[in-house]
């Protein structure tokens, strides 16, 4: 009896030891799943696609006009950072593991990864504006703080006090202006580092509460046993937060293939992601249509102002006195004024006597003939 009574006690210590080593991998993550877990339980909610690109990749059946980490969720601010709540029961997995990327022919499609995260996105904030978009494949944290090139289209802009409101997409700045507040905000480089994992922390909580006036509560991650809708309860984010490890016979239980899917994918879900892409690229052109004639206006006028400036130091300066003209005088030949008075007199002279003469001879009588021989 005794003997069984210490068999039954070596038993229960063991088991309470095995019991105890998984509470502390529960603390950090709810489970351990394989990749494969993914494709299980993703496939009711979206299609999978073997994508010769990416791999394996997931595009959610949702409402037209999708975009990650802006439709159905909003922000909260926890231990790790700035964390995306999703109201899809899927959220849990494509919003915290993997990256999105958006493509021509599929829309918005999430691939796969490992890491868990609060949120996979890099941040922007500055004068009255915050800003996010989704991380692309490959990019890593750092990346994302350095020369990552976010396509313009992928940010959503909200004033900064909007940012944690549930309905901050009634505040959403329209993506053909994003161009301006990419150049009016800066990019946030804050970070989380917990158990040699760099997370992306968004902005700081300091920040958050002084442009919300305070409303900027900090929850706590708690863990649920099973996926499903993440919730805010009792002051925690309850998330299904499994920890991953790759499988590499693991396959979706139903996929399709690049050219499988364009050709089997109705014509009204394509006209969305076309419309899109091609309004997207029309207001690129526009807007840089419009920098151009900026610059030129702008080129332009300063142009006028420094010919004005130049006009207007020329007139400040001193006029410069010219000297005097050096006038050439020439000596005036001059006729003596005795010659022309001698000429003068001696031309009447003459004039009264051709004047006076015949008058003269009127007057005279008539001479006589002289007498001559022959006449009596």
């Amino acid at each position: 009896m005794k003997t069984f009574s210490k068999i039954v006690a070596a038993v229960i210590v063991i088991l309470s030891l095995l019991l105890a080593a998984p509470a502390k991998v529960k603390g950090q993550f709810s489970a351990t799943i394989s990749i494969g877990t993914f494709y299980s339980e993703l496939s009711p909610y979206g299609q999978w696609v073997d994508d010769p690109e990416y791999g394996y990749i997931w595009i959610p059946e949702v409402q037209a006009g999708f975009r990650p980490y802006y439709s159905s969720g909003h922000w909260v601010m926890t231990t790790y950072g700035a964390m995306w709540v999703s109201d899809y029961r899927w959220g849990w997995a494509p919003f915290h593991y993997g990256r999105w990327v958006y493509t021509s022919y599929y829309g918005w499609v999430w691939i796969p990864d490992t890491t868990w995260g609060p949120a996979w996105v890099t941040w922007r904030w500055g004068n009255g504006y915050c800003g996010w978009a989704p991380l692309g494949p490959g990019i890593t944290v750092s990346a994302s703080f350095g020369g990552y090139s976010v396509p313009n289209d992928w940010w959503v802009f909200v004033p900064q006090r909007y940012c944690l409101s549930p309905n901050f997409y009634s505040y959403r700045i329209e993506p053909q202006q994003n161009v301006t507040y990419v150049r009016s905000t800066t990019i946030v480089n804050n970070t989380y580092v917990n158990n040699n994992v760099t997370y992306v922390a968004g902005p700081r909580v300091a920040d958050v509460k002084q442009v919300t006036g305070g409303a900027a509560p900090v929850y706590n991650v708690t863990n649920v046993n099973q996926p499903g809708k993440t919730s805010l309860s009792g002051g925690a984010v309850r998330t299904y937060r499994p920890q991953v490890t790759k499988q590499e016979s693991a396959k979706p239980p139903r996929m399709v293939t690049k050219n499988e899917f364009i050709k089997s994918k109705p014509e009204a879900r394509v006209q969305p992601s076309q419309q899109l892409q091609r309004r997207v690229e029309q207001q690129n052109q526009n807007i840089n249509r419009q920098m151009k004639e900026e610059r030129r206006q702008a080129e332009q006028t300063q142009q006028q102002q420094s010919n004005a400036r130049q006009m207007n130091e020329q007139r400040r300066q001193p006029v410069k006195e010219l000297p005097p003209q050096q006038i050439e005088r020439r000596p005036v030949q001059q006729q003596p004024q005795n010659n022309n008075r001698t000429d003068n007199r001696q031309v009447q002279p003459e004039r009264r006597e051709q004047i006076s003469q015949p008058q003269q001879q009127k007057n005279q009588p008539p001479s006589k003939p002289k007498k001559g021989k022959g006449n009596n």
